[in-house]
């Protein structure tokens, strides 16, 4: 762990990437470290992070005093620390963020457990990948993500698809959902974002593989069950 400087892969060190039309493109120029400083300039390892947690939940860094003020997150947020909950365990940490960087560390007190997760390229949620392990390391259930299709898709015809045309919304959901068509393609839409194809995957069911998000269709009651990433199913409504 150290404080960062001009990037050395020769010595191991990781350059940062972003994704655009699936290609992972390189980063450049990157930010001067010596403006972000201790808010993104410090590198370190997810090895170095849990040990650094796991040192301060135990008192060996700061007194009592000062790690029940980091701890308070009465008002949302502790001295340098914030809570979050995976698996109904409660925890507490930060995340950072740089550049094409992102990290994430969180300490669970009542199992003595730490986690930490660092990246230099994003293709996934941070968080599904941290709900994901933690969920893995308790013994829960999990279903790894499919990144392509694992059999045949279906095959429909454009007026197969009219079935499934039209808004969807909820009033406990922040977005509307728009399916709409391209001869035998189907799309859908979030409110504010670009149309994406989705894929008959079965019955009523067609998935987008780069956005893993499925979407579940009840023609006869006009509802729509959408998931993203392994998130509670949401029940849409046509409009």
């Amino acid at each position: 762990t150290q404080y960062g400087k001009e990037i050395q892969p020769e010595q191991n060190e990781a350059l940062p990437y972003y994704l655009e039309n699936s290609q992972w493109i390189l980063i450049e120029p990157r930010s001067d470290l010596s403006g972000p400083r201790g808010a993104g300039a410090v590198v370190s390892t997810p090895s170095d992070l849990t040990v650094f947690y796991t040192a301060l939940f135990s008192g060996e860094l700061v007194s009592d005093e000062s790690l029940k003020k980091m701890t308070d997150i009465s008002t949302g947020m502790g001295m340098g620390l914030g809570g979050g909950a995976f698996s109904n365990k409660n925890g507490f940490g930060h995340d950072g963020g740089i550049d094409g960087f992102q990290s994430f560390a969180l300490y669970m007190p009542t199992e003595n457990v730490s986690i930490a997760y660092c990246s230099n390229a994003v293709n996934l949620s941070f968080y599904y990948i941290l709900k994901s392990a933690v969920g893995i390391y308790f013994g829960e259930d999990y279903d790894f993500p499919e990144f392509e299709p694992s059999k045949p898709l279906l095959s429909l015809t454009s007026s197969q698809l009219d079935a499934y045309l039209g808004t969807y919304s909820s009033s406990d959901f922040p977005l509307k959902i728009t399916i709409t068509k391209e001869d035998n393609q189907l799309f859908a839409r979030a409110t504010g974002q670009g149309a994406f194809p989705v894929d008959a995957v079965e019955k009523d069911t067609f998935k987008s593989f780069k956005e893993m998000i499925n979407l579940t269709f009840d023609p006869e009651k006009e509802t729509l069950l959408l998931d993203q990433l392994g998130y509670p199913n949401h029940k849409l409504s046509k409009e």
